[in-house]
């Protein structure tokens, strides 16, 4: 498929619509064949995705095109294995933002993947016509995902509250200069 991202470790496919179908019936054996990725068992969604699972199949329902702006798997080239999820809340907004997310599972965490999967994704969206900032919030009291986006060269922006998660930092990246905001 065109639009996976690859990295030396990393594959990050687009979920399509019947993948988060078969994630919500915990039908793995579907699951792995629509997405060519082995799944851990039991099957669970990766960290962070749960709730949001309708509405991310939905908006793909509704806009298939959208699926390279929307939720995508993390998983190892050397094993096939899904060790997590990424990717932004749509297509760039009327300023050129796009939001960031990503979640591993607990298992291959602290290993460099959140860091190689956010700075993939980060190359790929600074190459998309219209792209002005990438944006990742991050609670204060997540020190793991707070090293992620430093490392993967985004600065502290400000901070805002977002309803589900109470105040959070945010932190972004600008293509002009290729380095985040102070």
């Amino acid at each position: 498929m065109d639009d996976v991202i690859a990295t030396e470790r990393l594959l990050l496919p687009p979920l399509s619509a019947d993948a988060i179908q078969s994630l919500i019936d915990g039908d793995k054996e579907r699951l792995e064949a629509l997405t060519g990725a082995w799944f851990p068992r039991p099957l669970a969604p990766p960290p962070l995705m749960a709730d949001a699972l309708p509405f991310f199949r939905d908006r793909l329902r509704d806009d298939p095109a959208i699926a390279p702006w929307w939720v995508r798997l993390i998983v190892r080239r050397d094993s096939g294995k899904a060790i997590g999820s990424a990717g932004f809340t749509g297509r760039p907004d009327v300023d050129g933002a796009v939001t960031l997310g990503y979640a591993v599972y607990p298992p291959f965490q602290n290993h460099g993947y959140a860091t190689e999967a956010v700075r993939a994704l980060t190359a790929w969206a600074l190459r998309q016509p219209g792209v002005a900032t990438i944006r990742a919030t991050v609670p204060p009291s997540n020190a793991p995902s707070l090293r992620v986006v430093a490392k993967a060269g985004f600065h502290r922006a400000g901070e805002t509250i977002v309803d589900d998660e109470g105040e959070v930092e945010v932190w972004e990246v600008k293509p002009a200069t290729g380095t985040g905001t102070a």
